[in-house]
């Protein structure tokens, strides 16, 4: 971005200099041109109060005080004296003549047919009738820049170098205090009225403010929770292992101790798989959907890898509907519908029913489970919310698996509504065609 500003800074400062440089010569040139104009009036004013007519007609040039051609008219137009190759036909329809015979002045601008150049005509009436006219070069356009081409260049070449020096300039004071804001986001006392340096970035800042804010909240809560759910699997694993190999558990308690060591470690391996996949989902920066998945064969995949854990349950599990494709990441697609199945296996009564649909790009769900209670069912979806925490310490649930659903739902730009009867059940239905829509019932 500093590089950017610097060059647009820079092509704005350079695009400046040079039309500043032709409007200076342009005004010059004019300012030129209406200087000579009236010197070259004033001369032939004072070269016809200063004529006499006695003098002889050569003697006319000795009045000029500058380089300029004379010309002398009879009182009937015909040439008398001139210093320039000019007709008396040429004469009869030059305007500045025609004027002064009318007014006393004239004046006119044109192309010389002779030398081809622009010049400058200043014609006066004199007392007997015969008119005097004065000439001289027109300045050529842009004739100061050809005259002065090398000045000028050496001056281009100084506004080049103060532009750009004025841009890095004015680029390091504007950049600078943004370079430095996220430095001073992250302090702790840092304050967006006090510390904005521009009032435009003042709303940027009190909403990247709030979402530090709350990230670190998110953050020590993540921390404070995983460290709590951790403790209490080590702790059992520590105190059963210690007993077995200090010699003071029985040799009839060693299996079941064992048991229960090995139990603890399914549980903290399941719950480290969660904070790797929730990880995961909140480093996931390409939110594309650039799979196609067949939402049918997932369902039957998930239930074949949890039909263990069905039969463990004397669960029965019923899949209907027809398959059709899905544009979504299929690893994500894969672990929502497996959290969901796994979720409704767990909270499920012993012998119960779990019904799954897929029908017209929706998604159905129902078991015959314990439900969730009214007051329980806003905030399911945080991470470690439990709603009876001794029953998914038994089913060995890390209290992850919905915010794991979430996470997937908002990367597929979904939305998640839940309703359920406690002692009844729950039903999950996911329409996939623009976004995923979670209902429980």
């Amino acid at each position: 971005m500093e590089d950017r500003i610097t060059l647009n800074l820079l092509y704005f400062g350079l695009i400046s200099a040079v039309f500043t440089l032709i409007l200076s010569c342009v005004a010059f040139q004019n300012s030129t041109y209406t200087q000579l104009k009236a010197e070259l009036s004033r001369e032939t004013a004072l070269i016809s109060a200063g004529y006499d007519t006695q003098d002889s007609d050569t003697s006319i040039k000795k009045y000029t005080s500058f380089d300029a051609e004379v010309e002398y008219f009879r009182p009937d137009g015909t040439i008398e004296y001139s210093t320039r190759d000019v007709s008396d036909a040429d004469a009869e329809t030059r305007s500045e003549l025609s004027t002064a015979r009318e007014q006393g002045t004239g004046f006119a601008a044109r192309r010389s047919s002779n030398s081809g150049r622009e010049r400058m005509y200043s014609a006066r009436l004199l007392s007997d009738g015969s008119v005097l006219c004065l000439s001289i070069d027109a300045p050529r356009p842009f004739q100061f820049i050809s005259q002065n081409f090398g000045y000028i260049t050496m001056i281009f070449m100084v506004l080049i170098l103060l532009a750009l020096l004025f841009a890095l300039l004015l680029t390091h004071r504007l950049i600078s205090p943004i370079k430095k804001l996220p430095e001073r986001l992250e302090q702790p006392g840092f304050d967006p009225k006090a510390d904005s340096v521009y009032p435009e970035l003042l709303p940027l800042l009190q909403k990247l403010k709030k979402r530090r804010d709350e990230r670190e909240s998110m953050r020590q809560e993540f921390t404070a929770n995983v460290s709590h759910e951790l403790k209490t699997p080590l702790t059992t694993i520590s105190g059963y292992s210690e007993m077995i190999t200090s010699g003071l558990a029985k040799p009839e308690d060693i299996p079941r101790f064992a048991e229960k060591i090995h139990l603890e470690s399914e549980r903290m391996q399941t719950l480290v798989g969660d904070i790797i996949e929730l990880n995961a989902l909140d480093s996931e920066i390409d939110h594309t959907h650039e799979d196609n998945v067949d939402l049918l064969s997932l369902v039957h995949d998930c239930v074949e890898q949890l039909s263990p854990h069905f039969s463990a349950g004397h669960l029965s599990v019923y899949v209907t509907g027809e398959g059709f494709t899905l544009c979504g990441n299929q690893r994500q697609l894969w672990e929502l519908v497996y959290n969901l199945l796994d979720n409704a296996r767990r909270y499920n009564v012993n012998g119960g029913m779990i019904r799954i649909s897929v029908q017209d790009y929706v998604l159905s769900i129902k078991d015959t489970g314990i439900g969730i209670p009214k007051e329980h069912q806003s905030r399911i979806f945080k991470r470690f919310y439990r709603v009876d925490k001794s029953h998914s310490r038994a089913t060995g649930g890390t209290g992850l698996g919905l915010s794991i659903v979430k996470h997937v739902d908002e990367l597929h730009q979904a939305t998640v509504e839940l309703e359920s009867t406690e002692h009844i059940g729950t039903e999950i239905r996911g329409c996939f065609s623009c976004w995923i829509y979670l209902a429980f019932t």
